[in-house]
């Protein structure tokens, strides 16, 4: 047994799918969270930036007010002395004024210190010339914000500002103002409005000058490269010297190199982004989980319905009772079962039809025997007659009434046995040119007593007629097929309309109601007013063993049957029908030339039917072959009689002949192959076949467009005519 693979169950499918459906939810998430965090650092960004620039601003502002204090003093005509007797009260009373200095001094253009705010004896005054900020100074000439550094008089960690001191329009010297950076360190304390803020001053050298918090341990360290804030930043995340990441921006302070830098800790800016993410772990669990189990259980009310409808499938495969039908779970799933079940019961169905039509092909088939064999019995039986008519006299009247009866019911038997080779569909096609009006009128009287009084048939014909080729028994039986379809669709009474017309299909209309490529057609129109069909019927009309009869009323093959018999003839068929609007079948075959008209010569060909030509006859029953021997040599022919192929393929080989007369169904070799042998060594030679058995072309036996044909039984005159006839042809020809 095959093993069958290993698949994904709909329980796995359906969590599959919810993951699938959790995945673009998880990048929305990310992308929230992302975007959050991406808006956090920029609020932080904006304010550390206000922070930074608030900071820049209070610096400036408290060095501005120690320049207006320090520019008040140089302005003092004793300053301006740079004499230390009279410099060094107002000196005194400005350190005691700036409660931030850690002393005033006055320098002179030589850069030697002249007077001090705090006592220190003259011997102790230092020369600063060769400070870098005094150098500034004196190359500037304007007020100047040092470096922090150590204080040479009172040794404590200053940032030492510079004013020029004017007199009379001449630089003098400088006045100093040393911040004590411990004091400023107080004031800048003061500036901290958020906790969580850090602010910064940074020299340009990198020299942390104060700091909102840790001062203690921070202010004078040198910030490494990497984590210095840069001039004008915003929103930048860096890891400070205390290893502590936050969000800086930083803003320059003016008339100074320094830098006011404020930065947030990421822990607070991200404060709103990190709940959001918390909120997202959380819902997005309990909703993963909900849908899961929501999956879990709809996979349970899918898969218990499908396994069921599975089980039933397999019982339906193993022959074993389907058992009670499913009506539980979801619609579609009950909806597969009742097309399973209509499906089963139309399998059965369709086996039922096949039962009845191979039941109906073997009727067929023994039907044809019988009309075979019936028709080399009736060639016996009414060659006899016809040649024991044309021998007695007239006076033997009773005797020719007892012959005549026998020939009459002879030809009722042959009317018999053609319509066993109708319905076996085993007859001959002998496609010929006729007018297909001449088809429908001369089945009108069968169709009147076929459908009834309760039926009106109407026909409209063409006034200049309809020529095609086809078989003209087979276009009677389209004609009667779709008569009967007709009667079965009016069982209260209606109108039949059978119309035939000649028709020119161009452009569009052949492809929109036949399909059929363009040029000029026979139309036949048939059509009822009857209950009609509707959509469904009409798509289902004609399939073969479609019917809409109740059970053992109709085999559902005679719509299909005129499709077939309609497209072997090279035709192309449309049907419309509307409930309770009747139903119109259209045919069209194609029109060929006009009639052709009689012979002249037919007539006096009738007269005269004897002939001296020599006749091989192949016929494989003695009755037959002993009768057409007798009724062709009657007529002065020389008739030489083979029983099968064989033998007369052994005749033909030793003498020459002028006609061959064959059966079509012989043992030992089928009469086409024997024609086929004789023309390869005998070029030309007519061949008539003959049959009351025959079969069609698409059995391998059938006739060629241009073969000759003549029917059992048939008479002696039909027989002596057509030989004549075909003798007479060729001659002429050669």
């Amino acid at each position: 047994m095959r093993r069958s693979r290993r698949r994904i169950t709909i329980r796995q499918q359906l969590a599959a799918l919810v993951l699938v459906v959790a995945l673009p939810l998880l990048g929305l998430a990310a992308y929230a969270i992302v975007k959050s965090r991406h808006n956090d650092t920029a609020a932080a960004g904006r304010t550390s930036l206000q922070l930074a620039a608030l900071t820049a601003s209070s610096v400036q502002g408290f060095i501005a007010n120690a320049q207006a204090q320090m520019a008040v003093v140089a302005e003092r005509p004793l300053v301006g002395l740079m004499d230390r007797a009279h410099c060094d009260p107002f000196l005194a009373e400005l350190h005691r004024l700036n409660g931030f200095s850690a002393n005033v001094t006055t320098i002179d253009l030589g850069g030697n210190t002249v007077c001090s705010a705090v006592a220190v004896s003259r011997g102790a005054l230092p020369r600063v010339a060769d400070t870098a900020w005094f150098k500034t100074a004196r190359r500037t000439g304007r007020f100047t914000v040092g470096e922090p550094y150590i204080g040479r008089i009172t040794h404590r960690r200053v940032v030492l500002l510079l004013l020029p001191v004017v007199d009379h329009g001449r630089r003098v010297g400088y006045l100093t103002l040393p911040i004590d950076l411990v004091r400023f360190q107080r004031f800048f304390a003061r500036l901290a409005t958020t906790a969580n803020a850090l602010l910064t001053v940074i020299t340009d050298a990198g020299e942390i000058v104060a700091r909102s918090f840790d001062a203690k341990d921070y202010v004078g360290t040198i910030v490494p490269l990497n984590a210095r804030p840069g001039l004008d930043e915003t929103g930048t995340v860096r890891t400070g010297v205390d290893g502590i990441k936050r969000i800086y921006a930083s803003a320059p302070i003016a008339g100074t190199s320094w830098i006011a830098s404020s930065g947030i800790p990421v822990s607070v800016a991200y404060g709103p982004s990190n709940r959001l993410v918390t909120t997202l772990v959380i819902v997005g669990a309990v909703l993963l989980a909900l849908a899961l189990a929501a999956a879990l259980l709809t996979a349970n009310w899918i898969a218990r319905p499908v396994e069921a409808l599975a089980r039933r499938a397999r019982d339906v495969t193993e022959g074993r009772p389907r058992g009670q039908a499913l009506t539980a779970g979801p619609q579609e799933v009950v909806v597969a079962a009742e097309r399973l079940d209509e499906m089963v019961d139309a399998l059965e169905e369709s086996e039922e039809q096949l039962r009845q039509s191979q039941k109906m092909e073997a009727v067929g088939q023994l039907a044809g025997g019988i009309a075979h064999d019936f028709n080399n019995l009736l060639t016996a039986i009414s060659g006899h007659c016809e040649l024991a008519l044309a021998r007695i006299g007239d006076a033997e009247l009773k005797l020719r009434a007892n012959i005549e009866a026998i020939a009459g019911a002879a030809e009722r038997a042959t009317r018999l046995t053609r319509h066993l080779l109708a319905f076996s569909r085993r007859q001959v096609l002998q496609p010929t040119v006729f007018d297909l009006n001449d088809a429908v009128t001369g089945s009108d009287a069968l169709f009147r007593r076929l459908l009834g009084a309760h039926v009106e048939i109407r026909t409209s014909l063409a006034p200049d007629g309809c020529p095609i080729e086809a078989d003209r028994s087979q276009v009677e039986q389209i004609l009667m097929n779709l008569a009967v379809n007709a009667r079965d669709a009016m069982p209260d009474g209606g109108i039949l309309r059978i119309e035939t017309e000649t028709v020119e299909l161009a452009g569009p209309e052949a492809r929109r109601r036949f399909d059929a490529p363009e040029g000029e057609y026979a139309l036949l129109r048939v059509a009822d007013t009857g209950i009609g069909m509707d959509a469904e019927t009409r798509v289902h009309a004609l399939e073969p063993f479609f019917t809409t009869k109740p059970p053992g009323e109709g085999t559902g093959l005679g719509l299909s049957m005129v499709f077939g018999s309609v497209r072997q003839s090279g035709g192309y068929l449309s049907l419309a029908s509307e409930p309770g609007a009747g139903t119109t079948f259209e045919i069209l075959l194609p029109l060929v030339a006009a009639l052709a008209p009689a012979e002249p010569l037919a007539a006096s060909r009738l007269r005269d039917t004897t002939g001296s030509e020599r006749i091989l006859l192949v016929e494989d029953e003695p009755a037959v072959r002993a009768l057409t021997c007798e009724i062709l040599a009657d007529r002065g022919y020389d008739v030489v009689a083979a029983a099968d192929g064989e033998e007369a393929v052994g005749l033909a080989a030793a003498q020459s002949f002028d006609l061959v007369v064959t059966d079509m169904v012989m043992p030992k070799m089928r009469g086409a192959e024997l024609a086929a042998k004789l023309r390869r060594s005998h070029v030309g030679l007519p061949v008539i076949f003959m049959s009351g058995y025959a079969y069609s072309t698409a059995e391998g036996g059938g006739l060629a467009h241009d073969d000759l044909f003549i029917q059992k039984p048939f008479s002696a005159h039909d027989l002596t005519v057509l030989v004549r006839m075909t003798l007479d042809s060729r001659r002429r020809t050669s």
